[in-house]
């Protein structure tokens, strides 16, 4: 699986990076939007994408998440944050909310369920060549 990391800080996007190399994870980092646009059109296989709610200026995560899906639409997002109220209690079927301060356990089980999830919503997703009706 195809991990985008997507932090503007630099401690914390090598911890992410170390602990899911660690685990077996393909990983790709950006520090903000405009990179992690570029990987995400350099590396369509991206299949999950942990981004920090504040790591852009211009967009928070949850906007970041919504302009990505547009070249990575099978793709599952874990949103973090150290800000507890920016976490709402409901969030899209392809997100997943992670708190700051996590550790490497919450983290790979953050993953674990949104790679899960990703599973579940394209095992059951009609491809959109098949909702097409023939003139």
């Amino acid at each position: 699986m195809h991990v985008l990391v997507v932090e503007n800080d630099l401690d914390t996007r090598d911890l992410l990076y170390k602990a899911l190399i660690d685990a077996g994870y393909q990983v790709s980092q950006a520090k903000g939007f405009s990179e992690a646009q570029q990987l995400s059109g350099k590396h369509p296989d991206i299949g999950l994408v942990v981004v920090d709610l504040h790591t852009c200026v211009r967009l928070s995560g949850v906007e970041m998440a919504g302009e990505m899906r547009q070249r990575l639409n099978n793709s599952h997002y874990i949103l973090t944050s150290s800000d507890w109220d920016a976490l709402g209690p409901a969030c899209p079927d392809d997100m997943t909310m992670l708190r700051k301060p996590y550790g490497k356990v919450e983290l790979l089980r953050a993953i674990r369920r949104g790679v899960a999830r990703r599973n579940e919503r394209r095992r059951f997703s009609v491809p959109k060549r098949l909702n097409r009706r023939r003139a």
